[in-house]
């Protein structure tokens, strides 16, 4: 026997209403910055995403300058609250970032995450849970930047895009169509800098655009940033941080802090960190981070050996420099060990019942001791310096538990 149209349930389609979260992007952001503070932290979050990326260099730049607005990219949205749909509004002063590796896929994916890190399962990242990179946006409302062959805009209020675009930069020759809209891009540092500033070819490296805000309508914050800001946020984070943030990252060598001043050529160098005896040291500074993850494929599949702790030291010699002022040294004896995987495996399963992979507990500890200043106070770190000062003047190293921002030790309270 078969149903008619006249029957209950014959043929029928059900509609229900559409029942899922709207929460804006803008408005999770916003909850982010809560926790990430403003300052020079915004420049540790991007010196960690380069060390992660294994850059050798970082360099900042703010940009007093504002750029010509005649030949932009469109929008792609049509967004009928807004008069000005132009994005000369991002022409203007800017704080530029630039290293010299460029994006991998995995890399575009954690920018598509707010808080579900690709980095989670990576045993040579320091980042874990995908937020730091957020911190940006308490001086920019729409970051850009370019790497490889790639430029991409992030756009969080959807005002011009739907929350982004990526291009094809080389491949569509934008910077030959739109020569506006790459102009603040291309900044070199020095007449003998290799750098193809016509984007012609694609970039070896990659650079972060951050237009500093300059109006209160947005809905992720409502700080106005001026250029003097980031001055003060370049001086603070030379004067507190300085060699510390080099003490205990894995590729990072050289820092460099400049400012392009309106109608300027080229930037003036502000400040200058850097690893002098990089080319002595770099084996051993790395030694535990490219062994890490074969040791820990090994761990999962059963296959690591009984003998499987790593231990280096070396004598790392820095250097900061203010300006055109003299070069002052410094040296550092520096300990980084790896303790037993197997070990270490078998205590948190009894212990806590938890795999050491799932949640990056690693037993890697490292010590830097001073050896020009014997009157230093040493810092605690989880590879980048915490605000927590040690009673000593050694300075101690660990995969510590710390709070979502990485600012404090974190605790069950």
């Amino acid at each position: 026997m078969t149903n008619t149209n006249n029957e209950p349930g014959a043929n029928r389609r059900v509609r229900g209403r559409e029942f899922r979260p709207r929460e804006p992007y803008t408005h999770r952001l916003r909850r982010i910055l809560e926790e990430y503070p403003d300052g020079s932290q915004i420049l540790r979050e991007i010196l960690q995403n380069s060390d992660d990326a294994k850059s050798t260099e970082q360099i900042f730049i703010l940009d007093h300058n504002t750029y010509q607005s005649n030949k932009l990219l469109e929008p792609d949205l049509v967004n009928y609250e807004r008069a000005n749909l132009k994005l000369d509004r991002y022409q203007g002063p800017a704080l530029l970032a630039k290293n010299n590796t460029i994006f991998e896929e995995r890399d575009f994916d954690s920018l598509l995450k707010l808080a579900d890190s690709e980095k989670q399962d990576q045993f040579d990242k320091i980042g874990v849970m995908g937020v730091g990179f957020n911190s940006i946006y308490h001086i920019t409302d729409s970051p850009s930047f370019i790497t490889g062959n790639k430029y991409v805009i992030l756009d969080p209020h959807e005002w011009y895009f739907r929350g982004g675009i990526e291009y094809e930069l080389v491949k569509d020759r934008l910077a030959e169509e739109y020569p506006d809209q790459f102009a603040p891009f291309s900044i070199r540092i020095s007449c003998d800098e290799p750098f193809d500033n016509s984007f012609k070819q694609p970039f070896k490296g990659t650079i972060f655009r951050y237009p500093l805000r300059d109006s209160t309508e947005s809905e992720i914050s409502k700080k106005i940033y001026k250029p003097n800001e980031i001055l003060d946020m370049f001086r603070r984070f030379y004067e507190n941080e300085s060699i510390n943030c080099l003490l205990f990252l894995k590729y990072i060598e050289c820092i460099s802090f400049y400012e392009l001043k309106k109608g300027a050529n080229e930037p003036e160098l502000i400040y200058k960190i850097e690893l002098k005896n990089a080319n002595e040291v770099r084996q051993n500074r790395r030694l535990i981070v490219e062994n890490i993850i074969p040791m820990m494929d090994s761990l999962n599949s059963e296959k690591l050996g009984n003998n499987n702790q790593l231990e280096t030291s070396y004598v790392a010699s820095f250097c900061r420099q203010e300006g055109n002022s003299k070069e002052i040294y410094s040296k550092w004896l520096i300990l980084n060990y790896l303790d037993d995987l197997l070990k270490t495996k078998k205590y948190f399963h009894e212990k806590f019942d938890k795999d050491i992979g799932a949640y990056k507990f690693i037993p890697n500890v490292g010590l830097a001791v001073p050896l020009n200043n014997l009157d230093a106070t040493g810092r605690l770190f989880c590879f980048l310096p915490l605000p927590i000062s040690m009673p000593f003047l050694v300075s101690v190293h660990g995969y510590f538990a710390v709070s979502t921002n990485r600012r404090s030790l974190w605790s069950p309270a």
